[in-house]
């Protein structure tokens, strides 16, 4: 996630074999901690530095198709990472699309019902705290 004049946004990535709107996310990793796996998923797949929380926001299932055409059930942890910066060459350059957008319009791309969920969570969240920083800024 990022933010951009006051407003908070979700990084949407397509997926490379269904092309269909995804966030960053990947297989767990040896001697990594799931937190350390979404910050580096998120600079091989779309060039993104940041620092990821530690806790997960929450979780969401999806089917997993295989090469050999079988499927699995993926449950992916979702660590919410704030961006502090953006390189131009990475390991999935060239493979995917990027957008950038607020968590309301996201839901609208996305397609996993759980993920939906998560997002609508956080677009609450995010209102709340933008809610409550507007009348701080009013008391002032």
């Amino acid at each position: 996630m990022r933010q951009r004049q006051a407003i908070s946004e979700i990084l949407l990535i397509t997926s490379r074999d269904t092309g269909r709107w995804v966030i960053p996310k990947g297989w767990p990793m040896k001697k990594r901690k799931p937190h350390q796996v979404a910050q580096q998923e998120a600079l091989e797949e779309a060039g993104i530095v940041g620092q990821a929380a530690k806790r997960s926001f929450g979780s969401y299932q999806y089917e997993k198709r295989l090469s050999g055409g079988d499927a699995v059930t993926c449950i992916v942890k979702v660590h919410l990472l704030s961006v502090s910066d953006t390189v131009a060459e990475f390991a999935e350059r060239g493979q995917r699309q990027m957008t950038w957008m607020a968590p309301r319009e996201a839901v609208k791309h996305v397609k996993e019902l759980q993920l939906k969920e998560l997002m609508e969570r956080l677009a609450d969240e995010f209102e709340a705290v933008n809610c409550h920083a507007s009348t701080m800024r009013g008391r002032y």
